[in-house]
This record gives structure tokens, sequence and C-alpha cells, in this order.
């Protein structure tokens, strides 16, 4: 619908919500000094008030009577629409609610393979059970992630995020380090790992571009060290099969691999050398920040690693 500004309604930059406030007071009240006292204000303060909304609207809007001040017509017009503005307007700056029960939409997420074995199955349990109606959405958690956070086509991010670049908070989950996984009846599953044991085995390492080195690698150039990388996967899901298969060793993360580990026939050491612990964390853009259903859902991102 166009809205056409005309010279009738230029008046309402003449108009602010304490004169409505005080039309309704005085509406009510049928009193100046009983609308002021109701507003906080002075009775000098509330005849001005009324002096100003009388030229406004051009109409007395209270007349006298033998029994005090009376409504005029035009304001008893006025009470419905006042009461639907003031209502509307209160509602602008209420505290913004998420009722999960109800929520229709979809959740949109962007997560490595890390969170999409640790966060996800509890977090999916968790949205399932509290909001039916949304649908969730998981894609890679890619270069264009914080893209898409910025633009609004991603709620949140989960992964491992060394910081939060400008117009972004990182709140981190949980610490984590990195352990040996290899099949029970491994041969090096036997005694303790240990670092010459270690070195000699075949190595299977996760890698989404297909080359580079990960955290163990830089540890053990820090040590003068260099593992044999035998074979090379794009996913975590791949692992427990060909560690089953083989004599494969993968060095990865801890909870990961205690996920890995349900119902696979594999054993988790610890490694013999140090490794740096790392966070893994739910990254999102301050357009969002604010927002009640998604300060709702960062708080199940938390309870979902509790449960973990």
């Amino acid at each position: 619908m166009l809205f056409i500004l005309t010279m009738q309604n230029t008046d309402l930059r003449n108009l602010d919500f304490q004169q409505l406030l005080a039309l309704r007071a005085l509406v009510e009240q049928r009193s100046v000094s009983r609308a002021a006292a109701a507003l906080n204000l002075s009775q000098p303060a509330m005849s001005r008030i009324l002096a100003r909304l009388r030229t406004l609207f051009g109409d007395p809007l209270l007349a006298r009577s033998r029994k005090g001040l009376v409504a005029t017509a035009r304001a008893h017009a006025l009470v419905e629409p006042l009461a639907r503005l003031l209502d509307d307007a209160a509602g602008l700056i209420a505290p913004q609610r998420f009722d999960p029960a109800a929520a229709r939409g979809e959740w949109r997420i962007a997560a490595n393979d890390y969170a999409a074995q640790v966060v996800l199955p509890g977090l999916f349990g968790i949205l399932r059970g509290e909001t039916p109606g949304m649908e969730t959405n998981v894609r890679p958690n890619d270069a264009a992630a914080l893209e898409d956070l910025e633009a609004g086509r991603l709620d949140l991010a989960l992964g491992v995020f060394r910081d939060a670049p400008a117009g972004f908070y990182r709140q981190d989950l949980v610490r984590d380090g990195f352990v040996a996984l290899m099949r029970k009846d491994h041969p090096a599953a036997r005694a303790k790992l240990s670092l010459p044991v270690y070195l000699k085995l075949s190595h299977l390492f996760v890698t989404l571009t297909g080359g580079g080195i990960g955290a163990v690698d830089a540890a053990l150039a820090r040590l003068g060290q260099k593992r044999r990388i035998a074979a090379r996967v794009s996913t975590f899901m791949a692992v427990p099969g060909i560690l089953r298969a083989t004599d494969f060793v993968l060095s990865l993360p801890g909870l990961l691999a205690d996920h890995l580990c349900r119902d696979a026939g594999l054993r988790k050491m610890p490694l013999p050398f140090r490794t740096p612990a790392f966070s893994v964390a739910q990254l999102w853009h301050q357009r969002r920040h604010a927002d009640a259903a998604h300060t709702w859902l960062r708080a199940q991102t938390r309870r979902a690693i509790a449960r973990s």
C-alpha cells in the first residue's frame, strides 16, 4: 500500500509518546491533577501537555460538566486506537522471548568433522525434542562460513577458531588434546606406546584437502622427528572400518576418539609425546547475538557438549 504524506499528518512530528501517555491518562482519570500524579508529572506540566493536545487534535478532549471533566466525543473515539498504538509501541521495546515448542523455521549450522561427531548427536536430540517444528540443516564448516554468518545465511559455526574476527563472537565449548587410535588387537596395543614404536607405525591422516600437516606433525617436528603417513582420507566417517582392517594408527582428538571407539573394536592410547591442547568453539555474528532464538540455540550446544 502506497502511503502518501499529506499536510494533515505532518503534525506527527510534533507528537511524542509522553503526550500520548498523557492523553490516555487524562481520558481515564478525567482530572488533570490525577493524570499528572499517575505519570509522576506536575499539574502545570500536565496542563501544558493538555493545551498542546487540544491544539494538535483541534478538540478540547476534556470538557467541564457539573460533575467535573468529561471526555469529548473525539476523545472517546481515540481510546481504542490509542490503546493499540501504545501496546504496539510497548511490544517494540519489550524483551524478546523464544518459545521452543512453538518455533517454526530452520536452524542453519556449519560444522567440521569433529563437531559433527561430538556435538551434533546430542544437539540433534535436544533440538528434535524441544523444537519439533524446526528443521536443522548442517553443512561443512568451510571457507565461506564467515561470509555466510555475516550475511545471515548461517546461524552458527562449530569448529576450531583461533580468534573471533571483528563483528563476531566466539565461545569455547570444550578443551581437548590428541591421542592414538588403533584396532584392539593391534600389535602396538599390547603395551604402553613409546615414541620409537609410534614412529615405526603406519599412520592414517584425516585431511579435508588431501595434503598438509597437522598439529601432531608440528609437535613431532619440534622434537626433530617425523612420522610416516601411509594413507590419507577426507573424513572421520571412514576411520573405524579402515583401522579395523589394517595396522594403521590414527592420531586424533580425544573426545572424537571416544565417539569412534563405541562399538567399533578400537582402542585409544596416550601419545608418547606432548601435543598442544585446543578448544572447540561456536562462532556467530553480532547480528544474531541478542536474538532470543539464537541465544537459546547457543545454550543447547553447551548442553550437548556436557552430555557427550
